[in-house]
């Protein structure tokens, strides 16, 4: 498993960023209506699913944070953003776990995140075994057939997906101009509306990064086909949401996790990052010690398209304080 990290510490340093830029006092705690958080999404927020489908081989535990007795594997080196707002929600939110049924031996969860998940269609999987990664549509049914199709109003309900999408689509040769964001971002919208018609009142809708910034994209010299794409679908689904206006009683949250992406990498001090361009695991790969010694001090991301905990971390504080990056739209 890869070297502890301390998200309250990190906290401070983010919280201190934030009151020098004028915007919010930070809290180790807050009060919530929520009575869980459920999660859908691709590795950004997966905190184990693929690990367990794939055996616990991957993500590998030389590389990331895994724990195989409690069936944990993220794609980073430690907690994830998801795992990190549920903790600041403390003690009133359910902590976000993998989904098991009691007959499993294991916590049964509210994470319905998979690694490479597409919004509306499966991927299959062969190696190192056989299996099929849930879509974002795929992994909402089946939370609606665990609760009967009756989704918990008090809940708060994230779903950050478009990443892996819009990450396919150009490393297969599209670019801004044939890349279809629109209709990609009326699915997601479809989708909410599907736990919105199911009794969901609460929704947390993070923008995808921009992913011409990645590593696995800048490597492949595909930054230029990856411009404007993360932008066009945010975009496109900010205007969908606005557009479900007549739905009286939900509440829908924009952190704009786009723009705190761009911010860090275009701030003269990368908010205390010090490397925002180069993955963690590929500067590791050659010197194991390395990347460890090196967590504290921040890398941005840890693999090609997945972030650092660090990262998490500021992705975390901004969700849940009042920051300029936070886009709110009552529906009422």
């Amino acid at each position: 498993m890869v070297s502890s990290f301390r998200f309250d510490t990190t906290l401070k340093v983010i919280c201190a960023f934030f009151l020098l830029a004028g915007i919010v006092i930070c809290r180790s705690a807050m009060a919530t209506p929520y009575t869980q958080i459920i999660v859908f999404g691709d590795s950004l927020s997966d905190v184990g699913n693929y690990y367990r489908a794939t055996n616990f081989v991957t993500p590998s535990s030389n590389l990331y944070s895994t724990n195989e007795t409690a069936g944990v594997g993220r794609f980073s080196n430690d907690t994830l953003w998801v795992e990190q707002l549920a903790a600041l929600y403390n003690p009133t939110a359910t902590y976000p776990l993998l989904p098991n049924s009691p007959s499993s031996g294991l916590p049964t969860g509210t994470d319905y995140a998979w690694a490479y998940a597409l919004i509306d269609n499966n991927v299959a999987v062969t190696k190192p075994n056989s299996f099929s990664v849930p879509s974002i549509h795929n992994q909402v049914l089946q939370y609606l057939r665990d609760v009967g199709n009756k989704a918990d109003p008090n809940a708060l309900y994230v779903i950050w997906a478009g990443m892996t999408d819009l990450i396919t689509d150009v490393e297969n040769g599209q670019t801004k101009t044939t890349v279809q964001t629109a209709p990609l971002a009326q699915h997601l919208v479809n989708i909410i509306g599907l736990l919105k018609s199911a009794g969901a009142q609460n929704f947390n809708i993070p923008t995808v990064p921009d992913i011409a910034y990645l590593p696995e994209i800048t490597r492949q010299n595909l930054a230029g086909n990856a411009q404007d794409i993360s932008l066009a679908f945010n975009t496109s689904v900010t205007s969908d949401l606005t557009s479900l206006s007549q739905s009286k009683g939900i509440t829908v949250s924009r952190p704009d996790i786009y723009y705190l992406q761009r911010s860090i990498i275009e701030a003269p001090n990368h908010l205390n990052f010090t490397d925002v361009t180069d993955s963690c695991v590929a500067a590791m790969i050659g010197d194991r010690d390395l990347c460890a010694s090196s967590v504290q001090a921040g890398y941005l991301y840890w693999d090609g398209r997945n972030f650092a905990a660090f990262g998490h971390s500021v992705f975390a504080t901004s969700v849940i304080t009042a920051t300029p990056s936070i886009r709110t739209i009552p529906f009422e």
